[in-house]
């Protein structure tokens, strides 16, 4: 639903008016144009949506079917008959959206959450060098994901030694260096 003209500097932005329709070429779909009475700024029914611009929605769905089935992007755009680079382009648009729809969901369900499961995973990024901690909260009745964090934490072990020897100032005593 159209509410208002997008021309910021607008005086009057709920001055508009039905100006013709146009077919777009992604879907054919017939799309309502618009123009402001005041500025003489035209839009249509799409400017407001969140796939403006977009060349190709109709690969929105599949690709997001696609990715959380852990394929590549580089098949997934085989699959869909597109560029890899539209699925680059893509992903961060998929991943608000996603974003959006997980925020709905958790305040959908604010206060109905008794019991929370917490699991914390240690992992690495690159080498041993980079430990990284992902910390994961899911409610226990629905198994759904509440909250993750992603955390680095110092590196341990015994790689680790000879790296904090070299950031010490002082002579260290674990490993005989002067």
């Amino acid at each position: 639903m159209i509410t208002s003209c997008p021309n910021k500097a607008c005086a009057a932005p709920q001055n508009f008016c039905r100006d013709g329709f146009f077919r777009r070429k992604d879907d054919s779909k017939m799309i309502q144009r618009y123009r402001c009475k005041t500025c003489g700024e035209r839009f249509s029914a799409a400017t407001f949506s969140e796939a403006f611009r977009q060349k190709r929605r109709r690969i929105n769905g599949s690709l997001l079917k696609l990715l959380s089935s852990n394929v590549s992007q580089r098949r997934a755009a085989i699959f869909l008959g597109v560029n890899r680079k539209t699925i680059e382009r893509r992903v961060p648009f998929l991943g608000k959206r996603c974003r959006r729809m997980n925020d709905r969901f958790l305040r959908k369900i604010a206060g109905n959450v008794h019991n929370i499961q917490i699991d914390d995973l240690i992992t690495k990024e690159n080498s041993k060098l980079k430990p990284l901690t992902v910390s994961i909260a899911v409610d226990e009745h629905r198994r759904s994901i509440l909250g993750l964090e992603v955390s680095q934490i110092p590196a341990f072990g015994v790689l680790a030694l000879p790296v904090l020897c070299f950031e010490v100032p002082s002579p260290c005593k674990a490993c005989d260096l002067p």
